[in-house]
């Protein structure tokens, strides 16, 4: 039907792309930088979520329930482990940008692509965070 991944990795947020309520969290989970003004977080990645969309198999799952278990695995994890954040990267597509805010998650930044990434029509990708 469907497939997620999660990785754990560590994401840096300017201050100005935050409301108070944000940085309030942010600052009790990582570390913030008064030089740089942005925080730095441990945050799982949810490096992939993807729809089998051969005979019909997409009609099985929505994109948003997808996510909701993928987010789902990740709160099962934060409860042993600690944490309060999750984010993706995205292509900067319209109907991207939508589905990813529509669920609640908030652009903070873009990042640029690495020599790897040949596979992204474009020199960047969206960030986004959500708190859970």
């Amino acid at each position: 039907m469907g497939y997620y991944t999660i990785a754990s990795k560590f994401i840096t947020i300017q201050r100005s792309a935050i409301n108070s309520k944000e940085a309030r969290k942010l600052r009790e989970h990582g570390i913030y930088n008064e030089k740089t003004n942005e925080y730095t977080v441990s945050a799982p990645l949810i490096g992939q979520l993807g729809k089998n969309y051969t005979n019909g198999n997409n009609s099985l799952i929505s994109g948003s329930d997808l996510l909701q278990l993928a987010i789902q695995k990740i709160k099962y994890v934060q409860h042993e482990v600690g944490g309060r954040f999750v984010y993706l990267e995205c292509e900067d597509q319209p109907k991207l940008i939508q589905f990813y805010e529509n669920n609640n998650f908030k652009l903070f930044g873009k990042r640029e692509l690495d020599k790897d990434e040949t596979n992204i029509n474009s020199h960047y990708l969206l960030q986004y965070f959500a708190m859970l």
